[in-house]
């Protein structure tokens, strides 16, 4: 009787080979793809890139609005201009600064998307 019992357990229909297919496709379908964790990383660089730049682009038109107060239409508007040198210089200068740390920030960014590619 012992024997029979035996056999009826391990006969269950399907061969081993059978059995481990069907474990493996359960297993595969269960783990989480590592190309979504990759492309969810990607996605994520990418918005950065985005974001970084659209903040460089508001940076490049504060500047054009400094160059536009600079250069006047009219010429003879001009003397209706009334802002001392070391203004114009302090507002430049923080423009420029602005636009350099920008400019790095849209840097950094492309960087981390490339090292998220690779």
């Amino acid at each position: 009787m012992a024997k029979s019992d035996r056999t009826t357990a391990t006969s269950s229909g399907y061969s081993k080979r059978a059995r481990l297919k069907a474990v493996k496709r359960r297993v595969a379908s269960s783990a989480p793809p590592r190309k979504s964790a990759k492309s969810r990383a990607i996605s994520s660089a990418l918005m950065s890139v985005e974001d970084e730049f659209n903040n460089l682009r508001a940076a490049h038109c504060a500047y054009d609005c400094v160059e536009n107060f600079l250069t006047p239409i009219y010429r003879h508007d001009f003397e209706e201009f009334f802002v001392r040198p070391s203004e114009l210089r302090a507002l430049l200068e923080v423009v420029n600064a602005e636009m350099v740390r920008r400019m790095q920030t849209v840097t950094d960014a492309i960087q981390t998307v490339r090292e998220a590619l690779h």
